[in-house]
């Protein structure tokens, strides 16, 4: 996901190293426990707990200077208040190659950045053209 922010133009009024920084941060609490999705059926609140206190365990043995820094990217983060931290989140929704279907069904109309919307929207299109619409009336195929 870090590698996507280069995507950012230097024309962009985002900061592409907040940018990166916000996406390398947001990946560390999940290499306590992996990604919990929707499909994990956890409440939002105990996953966002959980994270949270793996952010807690994770930046308490970098150092004085380092940890907090980190712990304050990773809140900014989950805030989603600033346009990188909102920019940042789309590109993780974005960040689900082995579940296209059920990104593209979880995450329609999601995307607030343009520039993502319209990744995820090419992304789309191209995806349609190389599939043809599933027809389970067509005698050519075994669908079973």
């Amino acid at each position: 996901m870090g590698t996507m922010t280069f995507l950012l133009g230097n024309n962009s009024t985002l900061d592409r190293f907040k940018c990166l920084q916000l996406a390398l941060v947001q990946d560390l609490a999940e290499c306590t426990h992996s990604d919990i999705t929707p499909k994990d059926n956890i409440p939002e609140d105990k996953k966002h707990a959980m994270e949270d206190e793996a952010m807690k365990e994770l930046t308490a043995h970098v150092g004085s200077e380092i940890g907090p820094l980190i712990y304050n990217l990773y809140k900014e983060y989950e805030a989603k208040e600033t346009p990188e931290a909102k920019f940042v989140k789309d590109l993780d929704r974005d960040n689900t190659p082995n579940k296209l279907q059920e990104f593209f069904d979880g995450t329609k109309g999601k995307f607030k950045h343009p520039y993502i919307a319209s990744l995820v929207d090419v992304l789309e299109q191209q995806r349609k053209q190389q599939r043809p619409p599933f027809d389970e009336h067509d005698q050519s195929v075994d669908h079973k």
